[in-house]
């Protein structure tokens, strides 16, 4: 069996792609991405890169590399990758979460585009993350849209703000979370008391795998889905955004080939995300500086969300930090 999170050493210019681990791939034929995208800062020349050959080592990787993967067989799938390297001193992880809007009510977040999310965090990458609910009546029979408010499902922490609590009364379907201490130590797991949470999300349904074990029983629908996971090591962070409900591009994958997915990965702890037409992963163009759509959503547009994960520039100055 390869080794968590492998690589492929190569000799010419420092491009890659995440190699999956086994032979019986979601994705037995590769059709990556052609083409070359570099985000800089002065601290760090090379920060986030999505390229098509194979991967260099560990060492000279840059911190954060983003892929696709491409198959039509058995079926039509399309996923998009982001692999973080958690303790590089350029980069740090950052939870987004939109604005409180009534304060001690009942709204946790309002809904607020991916865009907003990452431009107000100066992030270079991200997802979507967790899962949200309507908690006015009156939006009871409304579209998702841009402000409305929502109570956040699972935990989410943001620069050591709590928004959203771990255990909420009115919500069995998140039992753990994604989080980072002040050490950028990452877990996954349900946080002790003493253990100050620096950035957490919450999981969605179901965890994906516990101790390198698949959890999800096979079966079941197919949909977008969009998962995190930590290498064995806790040195490597992998987001994942799977499309689906696309014909003839990427019909979605259940929650045991997600899990399945990033068990190949070199994934030992793995969560799913919210998934549908929430599932989405940006990143940052180094010509513009703008932001790009990695993915293609099933919608064929960006719907308003509560929360992000991704990374952000070390060195980026954000008032929340001081708190």
């Amino acid at each position: 069996m390869a080794e968590p999170f492998a690589y492929r050493q190569q000799t010419s210019a420092r491009r890659c792609y995440f190699p999956l681990a086994f032979a019986n791939s979601l994705f037995p034929v590769l059709a990556i991405l052609a083409g070359t995208a570099t985000f800089a800062t002065a601290a760090e020349p090379l920060i986030v890169e999505l390229n098509s050959r194979p991967a260099p080592n560990a060492e000279s990787a840059s911190p954060v590399l983003l892929w696709k993967e491409t198959t039509d067989s058995p079926r039509d799938l399309a996923a998009c990758f982001m692999r973080v390297e958690l303790k590089h001193a350029a980069i740090e992880p950052v939870v987004m979460v939109g604005d409180d809007p009534d304060g001690d009510g009942p709204a946790e977040a309002s809904l607020t585009m991916p865009l907003d999310l990452m431009n107000r965090h100066d992030a270079l990458a991200g997802i979507n993350a967790n899962a949200f609910a309507k908690v006015r009546p009156e939006d009871r029979f409304r579209p998702w849209s841009e402000g409305m408010h929502v109570d956040v499902i699972g935990m989410a922490v943001s620069n050591k703000i709590v928004r959203s609590p771990l255990d909420n009364p009115r919500y069995s379907n998140s039992r753990t979370a994604f989080w980072i201490d002040a050490r950028h130590t990452a877990e996954i797991s349900r946080p002790g008391n003493g253990f100050e949470v620096y950035q957490a999300v919450g999981d969605f349904v179901s965890s994906l795998l516990l101790n390198g074990d698949v959890v999800p029983e096979p079966g079941g629908p197919r949909h977008p889905r969009s998962a995190l996971g930590l290498d064995k090591s806790k040195r490597f962070l992998l987001l994942v955004v799977v499309d689906g409900r696309r014909a003839g591009h990427s019909d979605g994958v259940t929650l045991h080939e997600l899990a399945t997915l990033m068990k190949e990965q070199g994934c030992q702890q793995a969560i799913n995300l919210d998934g549908g037409g929430s599932s989405i992963m940006l990143a940052r163009d180094e010509g513009s500086r703008s932001l790009t759509t990695i993915n293609r959503p099933s919608d064929g547009m960006h719907r308003p969300i509560p929360t992000m994960i991704g990374v952000r520039p070390k060195n980026v100055s954000n008032e929340l930090t001081k708190e």
